[in-house]
């Protein structure tokens, strides 16, 4: 874990891609008035797995049976019959999935091997209920932005204004 110091720094994006209905815009300053401390990287696969195992949970997409993939990590849209849905003007980027969890994570999302892989397909309630077995807590949501920032306020993602990064799509 690594201790953040208070600060203030942008929230929010002035870019034409930011989606004011997901509270995306407007930038504007916030201030991070307390110390807290977060982990450094992404719980992973195995990590989120030791406590599932150490207290029986079920996580919600196992309960509904179902999660949502991003569709650009999807392969080959066509073979798969996946159509992205429109809504208004605006395309919803996530496509559902059956049988898709934190236990077996598509290939096109993890490759070969996904023990050290980020878990993912895990809820709010998921990360709540992980936090409260390991004796901490879950970032506000401005603390998660402050932290995933680095320091990069006006940058569109979090490793800057490009999608990808060193031809990689992050």
């Amino acid at each position: 874990m690594i201790l953040l110091a208070p600060s203030t720094f942008l929230m929010g994006s002035e870019n034409s891609v930011a989606i004011p209905g997901d509270s995306e815009t407007p930038l504007r300053p916030v201030e991070i008035k307390t110390p807290f401390w977060i982990d450094q990287s992404e719980t992973t696969v195995l990590d989120f797995n030791r406590f599932v195992t150490s207290t029986n949970y079920t996580t919600t997409a196992e309960n509904f049976g179902n999660s949502f993939v991003f569709w650009l990590e999807l392969q080959d849209l066509s073979k798969k019959n996946v159509k992205l849905q429109e809504n208004a003007s605006r395309v919803w980027w996530w496509i559902q999935k059956d049988g898709i969890s934190f236990r077996n994570v598509t290939k096109e999302s993890a490759g070969d091997s996904v023990d050290n892989y980020p878990a993912t397909h895990v809820s709010w309630d998921d990360a709540q209920a992980y936090c409260d077995w390991k004796g901490g807590r879950l970032p506000t949501e401005e603390e998660w932005e402050f932290a995933c920032k680095g320091g990069c306020d006006r940058c569109i993602h979090q490793w800057g204004d490009e999608l990808k990064l060193n031809g990689t799509h992050m």
